[in-house]
């Protein structure tokens, strides 16, 4: 195999690789799950004020969403807006999102939750609720809009490595039928 493969295979590889997580991370996902409390924190980009963290910059209110699953597995959630930046999913309607999440609260109702994001608790990062709808058990479908939003990305996640794979021997096809053409235009058999 020729360095060029080498090289190429290996882009091919962090690509897909890297495209994966950002696809993995930006593309929605759905929980079900009870609702357990709610509150709003005050944060800047160091993450929440504190008396060890004290503001050192703009500053923000975040929502919050704690919440147990069927398993008994417990998961916070922040719920931000995204407004008109990155990822777009113009969520300009947190607070409502919040009262919603409380009402669930309030009745012991179990939710629907799509989300995007990670959950790391080293570094203070929370998955961000992007809707919640009540639900009457934790065997409802976790079907919605953004269900479908999260397949067509993975299929177009999928299609930009299957033509990156396939322009190598596109080219090379080009390049030898443009080398076998005569200066009539007839090609060379």
């Amino acid at each position: 195999m020729s360095l060029v493969k080498k090289i190429f295979i290996g882009y091919l590889v962090c690509f897909a690789i890297g495209t994966g997580l950002l696809c993995s991370f930006y593309l929605p996902s759905t929980d079900i799950v009870k609702i357990t409390g709610s509150e709003v924190k005050r944060v800047d980009n160091d993450g929440p004020i504190s008396a060890k963290n004290p503001a050192d910059g703009p500053t923000r209110d975040v929502y919050y969403i704690y919440t147990i699953d069927q398993n008994k597995k417990i998961m916070v959630y922040r719920n931000e807006d995204t407004g008109w930046s990155f990822p777009w999913y113009f969520k300009f309607n947190s607070a409502d999102i919040q009262a919603q999440a409380q009402s669930a609260n309030d009745a012991s109702q179990l939710t629907r939750v799509v989300h995007y994001g990670w959950r790391f608790n080293m570094v203070n990062m929370f998955k961000n609720i992007v809707s919640i709808k009540p639900i009457d058990s934790y065997d409802a479908s976790t079907f919605s809009f953004y269900t479908i939003m999260k397949y067509l990305g993975w299929i177009v996640w999928l299609l930009l490595i299957v033509i990156q794979a396939a322009i190598p021997t596109l080219y090379t096809n080009w390049r030898d039928r443009r080398d076998l053409k005569r200066p009539d235009g007839s090609v060379v058999k």
